[in-house]
């Protein structure tokens, strides 16, 4: 619709059909952004371990560890210095791994 979302907003949206989340949350998710997700964390990094607190909190280790080892760092800054990850590559692994993660439900 020609609306933009940052990276923590685009895993949100991308994933809404997948996990039930509120409709306010994409809006909820506006200020988190170049690197202003908690503990400078990315955006996509932060959106999808939120939504996998919902329901697969034991999945959070193998989130973290897939950036550690693909974009090297979970910080915004971190991945960005490091220039292994773009930001549509965040995105992009996050919304993939909610997908996995969330298709053991079905």
């Amino acid at each position: 619709h020609g609306k933009r979302y940052n990276c923590a907003q685009a895993v949100i949206k991308a994933c809404e059909g997948k996990v039930c989340v509120p409709d306010s949350l994409i809006d909820d998710f506006a200020t988190f952004g170049s690197g202003k997700a908690p503990l400078g964390a990315c955006g996509a990094f932060h959106a999808a371990s939120y939504l996998l607190n919902v329901k697969h909190k034991d999945k959070a280790g193998e989130l973290k560890k897939l950036f550690l080892e693909g974009a090297g760092a979970v910080t915004c800054s971190g991945i960005k210095a490091g220039k292994k990850f773009s930001c549509l590559d965040c995105v992009a692994h996050s919304a993939e791994f909610i997908e996995k993660a969330f298709m053991i439900d079905k």
